[in-house]
């Protein structure tokens, strides 16, 4: 392919077009923060598909309510508790801060009604109702979740609250997350629902459930999210593809739709690679990060803030690909985080950004500076998985850069770093 004609083609334009009138073309944007670690495992024999730092630290947010689920599961279980048991709202779970569901010190609830609320709704009052109720006091159900943690293996966790709400001591890991779910499949079959319910009725109201993966995927079938500013938005999503059970985790997406997007993704990803993993590790077998600190991110979630600045166009070299063309820099930066978490095994270097096509309000998800043989496998790949992957060779990028240097006012350029795919 020509270079007029990958420019033609990426600016969505018919006519051949001259090089000064294309420059603005290839105006990269270094992408917004990437989502934090992320994993896809196949959940009938926990090998792991796909990981990109699932032994780094992150904070769990709401994800720590699948814990407290679990230790309410084992309480029924054990006949300490049933499901029709009605139990009090507590003082501390009246005034914590929403998400909740808001009843006043005292009113009894049933059990069933709490699960429902916390894992559909998210709500804290009740993951504090909870708590309460299968633990002498708060510290006691605190010390049960660290507990059950080192039992089950979850080895990078610790637990200060049963809701995750900011704390700067509780921690986990993709790995860690992915075996508390897989424990909680496995362990209690019979409680799946309560992860796939589209709704709580709170009276007269349908409390939606916050996981969209369960409203824009077919196959998805639960199961919890978890947002703090601090953590960015996690989800932990499952799906049955073709009788296939899997399960993926992500943290530090910028918003619901973002992580739900990277998720079905990451899920329909792996579902593609069945069969070619046979030798794979468990999750089990992923290593924690000793000594890293958890990603933060707070100042791209929580101040309007979307990280996203013009690249030096000099940037754009060697070989790459696009993932796709979308109607806005956040999509295509979505799209461009679900692509990179989903092969993250294939592409051992290069940048990421994201490309405004001038004229229009399209934007395309794009990788550069790599290898001719990693980006023929990576679109090789994608095109196999049914995913769009388009293989942009180095003149493209070496010509834009000559032309660049001389056809774009020096106010126009900043000098940002693309991100590093792997790191």
């Amino acid at each position: 392919m020509s270079v007029l004609q990958f420019v033609s083609r990426i600016c969505g334009r018919r006519a051949r077009l001259k090089f000064t009138s294309f420059i603005l073309c290839f105006l990269a944007l270094a992408p917004a923060v990437r989502a934090g670690p992320s994993l896809a495992i196949d959940a009938a024999t926990g090998q792991v598909i796909i990981a990109d730092d699932a032994g780094r630290p992150w904070y769990p947010a709401s994800l720590t309510k699948l814990m407290t689920a679990y230790l309410t599961f084992s309480a029924l279980k054990a006949g300490k508790l049933k499901l029709t048991d009605r139990i009090p709202v507590t003082r501390d779970a009246h005034r914590v801060v929403p998400s909740k569901i808001g009843f006043k010190t005292g009113t009894r609830i049933s059990v069933d009604f709490a699960l429902r609320a916390m894992l559909v709704y998210s709500a804290n009052d009740m993951a504090l109702v909870l708590a309460h109720a299968v633990g002498a006091d708060l510290p006691d159900f605190v010390a049960r979740m660290n507990a059950t943690a080192h039992k089950l293996g979850m080895t990078a966790t610790h637990y200060a609250n049963p809701h995750g709400l900011y704390d700067p001591r509780q921690v986990t890991t993709a790995r860690d997350i992915a075996i508390l779910a897989l424990a909680i499949q496995n362990q209690f079959p019979q409680y799946r629902h309560y992860f796939s319910e589209p709704y709580v009725r709170v009276g007269r109201k349908r409390l939606r459930n916050r996981n969209l993966l369960l409203r824009q995927m077919p196959d998805a079938t639960g199961m919890k999210t978890g947002y703090i500013c601090d953590a960015g938005f996690n989800l932990v999503g499952s799906a049955t593809i073709n009788h296939h059970r899997y399960l993926a985790v992500v943290f530090g997406a910028k918003s619901a739709k973002a992580r739900a997007d990277i998720a079905q993704m990451l899920l329909e990803t792996a579902a593609h690679r069945r069969g070619t993993y046979k030798n794979a590790e468990l999750v089990t077998q992923i290593r924690d990060q000793v000594g890293a600190k958890p990603g933060n991110m707070r100042n791209i979630v929580c101040k309007g803030s979307d990280r996203i600045d013009w690249a030096e166009p000099s940037q754009l070299e060697g070989w790459g690909a696009s993932f796709g063309r979308l109607n806005n820099a956040s999509k295509a930066d979505t799209l461009l985080a679900g692509r990179l978490a989903s092969t993250s095994d294939i592409i051992s270097g290069g940048d990421a950004g994201v490309v405004r096509v001038p004229g229009t309000k399209e934007y395309v998800a794009l990788v550069w500076s790599l290898k001719e043989a990693e980006t023929l496998s990576l679109c090789a790949f994608l095109r196999r998985a049914n995913a769009h992957c388009e293989v942009i060779p180095p003149t493209a990028f070496a010509e834009f850069a000559r032309q660049a240097s001389a056809d774009v006012p020096k106010s126009r350029v900043r000098h940002h770093h693309g991100a590093k795919v792997n790191k």
